[in-house]
């Protein structure tokens, strides 16, 4: 019975089509979200130079910076949106770009 009721449905080359595509999109969207955003999540202050390094990858620009007496090191990571600054090799802020 169910056969009879689907046959007309699934007969259709386009109902399969879309089915297929909305099928497609529904797993790979979170994949790539996934990929996107989960290094960023790591991100946790005191982390190191080489810590960051690693999750991130090279930054894009590496910037000796002053702020009121304390020597920081700014790294921008352009695609990921993101400005890290460094004291004495550790990770103090995350600053969404």
């Amino acid at each position: 019975m169910v056969d009879d009721l689907v046959r007309p449905i699934m007969g259709s080359n386009a109902a399969v089509q879309e089915s297929e595509h909305k099928r497609v999109v529904a797993e790979s969207s979170p994949l790539v979200a996934v990929d996107e955003e989960v290094p960023v999540g790591k991100l946790r202050e005191k982390m190191t130079y080489e810590e960051v390094r690693t999750l991130l990858g090279k930054p894009d620009l590496v910037e000796d910076v002053v702020t009121e007496g304390t020597k920081q090191v700014r790294w921008t990571y352009r695609e990921a949106g993101r400005i890290l600054l460094f004291e004495r090799g550790r990770l103090v802020s995350i600053a969404i770009r």
